[in-house]
């Protein structure tokens, strides 16, 4: 909630002395990480490692630090977090979208777009008010030259419901030309 309210000083500050209090907490841990990434990236990827380090096993918190780990730029790091999420998940893993959106990701970045596509794809339609999963979509279908498809994954998903600013910047990025990332 510290977040959402952007109080990230104050998120820091409070996971840190949760950290201090709580050194074996993977989840503490990995919520700290979360936190340091804006200030730290070297830190966080170090939290994120202990956070994994103290349980190898719960596939919601390898695929969230999957997430923070790409984020921070440890693709391979990444890739490892989510193969042992996907792994370890069960049926009805809460957090399938979003090891769909970081295996699609990753997938691109390996080059295997149809596999990318599959699996961002599948993200944006489990959760379609989740901004994230539409930018990732979107911006990989325009990097493939379906500009009009892409731009009709981010108005669908504003129309769904997710927060429109980024994938306002998103769309001016498609209409405009302008770098697309996946």
């Amino acid at each position: 909630m510290l977040l959402v309210d952007g109080r990230a000083d104050d998120l820091l500050s409070f996971t840190q002395g949760a950290v201090g209090l709580f050194p074996e907490d993977p989840e503490i841990r990995l919520i700290y990480a979360t936190a340091l990434a804006p200030q730290s990236a070297e830190r966080a990827r170090w939290e994120a490692a202990q956070a994994i380090q103290l349980d190898t096993h719960d596939p919601g918190r390898l695929i969230r630090a999957a997430r923070l780990m790409l984020n921070l730029g440890e693709v391979e790091t990444a890739r490892a977090y989510a193969r042992r999420a996907a792994q370890l998940a069960p049926a009805n893993f809460p957090f399938a979208p979003e090891l769909h959106a970081v295996s699609g990701v990753l997938a691109a970045i390996s080059g295997d777009y149809g596999l990318a596509e599959d699996a961002l794809r599948a993200a944006h339609e489990a959760e379609p008010d989740r901004a994230t999963f539409a930018r990732d979509l979107a911006r990989l279908l325009d990097s493939r030259g379906r500009k009009v498809e892409a731009l009709g994954v981010v108005e669908a998903a504003i129309a769904a419901g997710a927060d429109p600013k980024e994938l306002e910047k998103v769309r001016e990025e498609i209409s405009t030309g302008g770098e697309s990332r996946t």
